[in-house]
């Protein structure tokens, strides 16, 4: 029996990054991109679900806002981390026109505690949503779904 080698994730990871996806980025980037790529490990998520974490901590990375599924990834059954992305430009746009500097990080802080809140009503919606779907297009039949068979308020056409 054959023995193959696999590289390692952050290694070939780490080359598609910089072949194929830094190319693809504005020029203002590609440098705080090697950085993290050279100083940060990086991490593997499964592509289900990942809950949002607070952005503009102190211990979080200055001058970076994530939108969309790059801050809460959901399944991409919904199309959700769109919608969200969309949405999170939408709800940034209005906070940020109100920061006259934009490299006053104690200030893009504060904004983004407001929005991690605002934001949360339609991202958990779209989140619970995305899981939920998950599940039912993911079932093999009805015994794989016992939550919606008990709960009186889902109707089932059998």
């Amino acid at each position: 029996m054959p023995i193959y080698y696999f590289p390692d994730i952050d290694d070939s990871m780490q080359m598609h990054i910089l072949n194929n996806v830094l190319p693809q980025l504005p020029p203002t980037v590609h440098q705080s991109i090697r950085n993290a790529l050279e100083n940060d490990r990086l991490r593997r998520m499964p592509n289900s679900f990942l809950p949002p974490v607070r952005q503009g901590s102190p211990d979080g990375k200055k001058g970076v806002i994530l939108i969309g599924d790059s801050w809460n990834m959901r399944h991409p059954l919904t199309g959700g981390g769109m919608t969200v992305a969309l949405h999170d430009v939408v709800l940034l746009h209005g906070f940020l026109s109100h920061v006259n500097d934009l490299t006053d990080w104690e200030r893009i802080r504060q904004v983004l505690h407001r929005w991690h809140w605002n934001r949360k009503p339609l991202s958990a919606t779209v989140n619970i949503l995305s899981v939920a779907l998950y599940d039912l297009f993911g079932a093999d039949g009805l015994s794989d779904l016992p939550s919606l068979l008990d709960d009186p308020n889902v109707i089932l056409f059998r």
